[in-house]
């Protein structure tokens, strides 16, 4: 019989003949054509069958199959009933690396070696961790990622092989808008990556199939959280009392990382909250958009105080109990799923000022966490590298058995403008995003800031990992920093070009282990 499937191969079975007829084979026979895919384009495999592989070249996972590296060819073997079995290949073909921004990419040497020096007796499990929070909308927008060789390949894979061992993924509770037009429902999304729990399964399970480890950064909001802002999200707003709130935080906490870890993304690293400096859960939500406008929802810029019988705020005079409950409620909610998962409180303060950093742990000293998480950028954080040096230190002494990170940094390699991107980082930034004193605007001089940076968190006792901050955001078309009518801000602080293909800076990873 000879039966055709829905893809760019053919299964013939000839199966055993009645009485009489001619010979055929005493068992079914399968020959599969070749078929052709790209990275991650989905085909869809019989599902009466099981595959095998070896490499990494493709990912087959419930019947799917897609391509993670391109111009390879792997051999596939399908099995059917009782020892039946077929070989077919799977070539993965190669969309050509083309740039929009030659000029640029040869005059700056963007894909030239980078040469820094290993940090001397870096731990094995030292965290060098890369923030990919967009990835999935930028695969979504048509975005490609293309290895140093110029073959298009899996973002995960291409940071695993440059030395990358962990990916940090924001996770938004629910980024859209919801409003009726005409009688029909309607919905229109925040932007900013579309971090929902179903885009950051995918690219927390794509990241663990490749080899790395994943840290889950909740912001326990529908949108961006940070130093000015921390929104409940919709879903709570009119829960009315702190105990009712900190059941639905644990409750999601708990849901979420089941979630996670039945997807096979099960996170390593959690933070409850993203530079929760005001402390968690501290305003209510604004209004909702029915356009795109090129700025943030009315969720944030129509944001009122919550009121303090619930609000979970930190001020000067320390954590409020509501703070600290909620804070309970997301350790109990990890702790509900796993023991095993490092859980890490996240702050954003200049290493010029270790006494507030110590001040605001001090309030957390009975809650059972591992990591103090800070965030360290050069242009708002430090001025160079001693401050970092002698911050860390005063925090660490402080808090010897605590590990400490630094969960987000950044450096521009290049001034290139795009059409898609509005870059924060430039010599001539209103908020200070400028490059720093030692430190070239290029991807050596962006390979060397990050290899300092791992240095001197490494001389510290329990120094523990940089993440580096949206290290992948290539501009594309509706891939903003808010809705679909902003631009990437980020582009020129990334390790790819404009247009996919990796940086030699992305290879400091590598070499700070001395790989």
């Amino acid at each position: 019989m000879k039966r055709k499937l829905p893809l760019l191969f053919i299964i013939f079975m000839a199966t055993a003949c009645a009485p009489g007829t001619s010979a055929s084979p005493s068992h079914e026979d399968f020959v599969i054509d070749d078929m052709s895919i790209y990275v991650y384009e989905n085909k869809t495999l019989p599902e009466q069958y099981t595959y095998t592989y070896e490499g990494t070249d493709i990912e087959i996972n419930d019947n799917i199959v897609n391509g993670l590296k391109a111009a390879t060819t792997t051999e596939v073997t399908a099995h059917g009933v009782g020892d039946q079995t077929a070989t077919f290949t799977v070539k993965v073909a190669n969309r050509p690396y083309t740039s929009r921004h030659e000029t640029a990419e040869t005059n700056e040497n963007w894909f030239d070696e980078v040469s820094v020096a290993a940090v001397a007796d870096l731990a094995a499990d030292f965290p060098l961790g890369v923030d990919v929070s967009t990835a999935k909308r930028i695969y979504d927008r048509g975005g490609r990622y293309y290895n140093r060789e110029g073959n298009e390949q899996s973002l995960f894979q291409i940071l695993k092989d440059g030395g990358v061992n962990y990916v940090r993924l924001r996770l938004w509770h629910d980024p859209y808008n919801y409003y009726e037009e005409g009688g029909e429902a309607k919905v229109l999304g925040y932007g900013g990556g579309y971090c929902d729990l179903d885009n950051v399964t995918w690219m927390a399970h794509e990241a663990k199939a490749a080899g790395l480890s994943f840290y889950l950064d909740f912001h326990m909001s529908d949108f961006w959280s940070d130093p000015s802002k921390q929104v409940i999200p919709k879903a709570w707003k009119d829960l009315t009392t702190a105990e009712e709130i900190a059941t639905a935080l644990q409750e999601y906490t708990t849901a979420t990382i089941t979630h996670l870890a039945e997807n096979e993304a099960m996170p390593d690293i959690v933070s409850i909250g993203n530079e929760i400096n005001l402390g968690l859960l501290v305003h209510y939500p604004g209004g909702t958009n029915t356009s795109v406008t090129g700025q943030e929802p009315l969720y944030i810029s129509g944001r009122s105080n919550l009121p303090s019988a619930i609000a979970g705020r930190y001020t000067a005079n320390g954590a409020n109990e509501n703070l600290r409950l909620y804070m309970q409620a997301g350790i109990d909610g990890i702790k509900a799923v796993s023991d095993d998962i490092e859980i890490m409180i996240h702050y954003a303060k200049s290493f010029n000022a270790p006494d507030q950093i110590i001040t605001f742990y001090n309030t957390f000293n009975d809650l059972d966490y591992d990591i103090i998480g800070l965030s360290g950028y050069s242009y708002w954080h430090f001025n160079n590298m001693s401050n970092i040096s002698t911050g860390l230190t005063t925090v660490h002494n402080a808090f010897p058995d605590k590990k400490i990170s630094i969960v987000e940094t950044s450096y521009g390699f290049t001034y290139e403008a795009d059409t898609w991107a509005s870059n924060s980082f430039s010599s001539t930034s209103t908020n200070n995003v400028r490059p720093m004193s030692g430190y070239a605007v290029s991807p050596q001089g962006q390979a060397q800031f990050v290899r300092d940076v791992a240095n001197q968190l490494s001389m510290v006792d329990n120094g523990y990992g940089i993440f580096y901050w949206e290290g992948a955001w290539i501009p594309k078309s509706m891939a903003g920093w808010a809705d679909d009518a902003t631009k990437s801000s980020w582009a020129n602080q990334g390790f790819f070009s404009y247009d996919g293909k990796a940086l030699g800076s992305l290879e400091v990873f590598n070499q700070i282990r001395g790989v």
